[in-house]
């Protein structure tokens, strides 16, 4: 806390739409593995396929999942500049400019701040691997989960209940896709 405390953020840097995605982040991560939980008891869905964390720990980790940017914004703000400008000049997301700009991105960079700190690996895992579930080497389902609720909440349709495709195909076979859309809209 001590690298960011007083630090001069880039002027592009917007703490308050960040924040904003934060919430909307960790409401979607709790609401989707309280939802998952739910289905495998009732065993809609494979056991397996259920998260091992709780609704609050999925909360705290969609709180949690791009403090990378708020390190790198903070400690590098040239380069957050470099990148962003990356971003807008070619369109392509934050984490695919970082990659292009020096190839890893800020879920790295928080998910080591937050091991450091000694949040658990439960937590850290899906934050390092949210932009890139399909390689996550361990806790897949709860890095998915995140990885969902990162798209929806950055999905301009879903408070109409439209979610995007790609957090479709993260969530596990025979969820309800359509009462999983009824839960971002609430």
């Amino acid at each position: 806390v001590a690298a960011i405390k007083g630090a001069k953020l880039p002027k592009r840097f917007d703490v308050d739409e960040l924040w904003k995605h934060h919430m909307k982040t960790a409401s979607i991560a709790k609401a989707l593995t309280a939802y998952l939980a739910e289905e495998s008891k009732k065993g809609v869905i494979a056991k397996e396929d259920a998260p091992g964390i709780d609704a609050d720990e999925a909360y705290v980790t969609g709180l949690l999942h791009d403090i990378g940017k708020v390190f790198l914004a903070a400690v590098k703000p040239g380069i957050w500049e470099e990148i962003e400008g990356i971003r807008k000049d070619t369109g392509i997301s934050f984490a695919e400019a970082e990659d292009v700009y020096w190839g890893m991105d800020h879920a790295l960079i928080g998910a080591q701040v937050l091991h450091y700190w000694k949040i658990p690996l439960l937590i850290t895992d899906p934050i390092n691997w949210h932009h890139a579930p399909h390689v996550a080497p361990a806790y897949r389902v709860e890095t998915a989960m995140l990885a969902a609720s990162n798209l929806i909440a950055n999905h301009p349709g879903a408070k109409e209940g439209k979610l995007p495709t790609e957090a479709l195909l993260l969530l596990p076979n025979g969820t309800d896709k359509e009462r999983g859309a009824a839960l971002v809209k609430s």
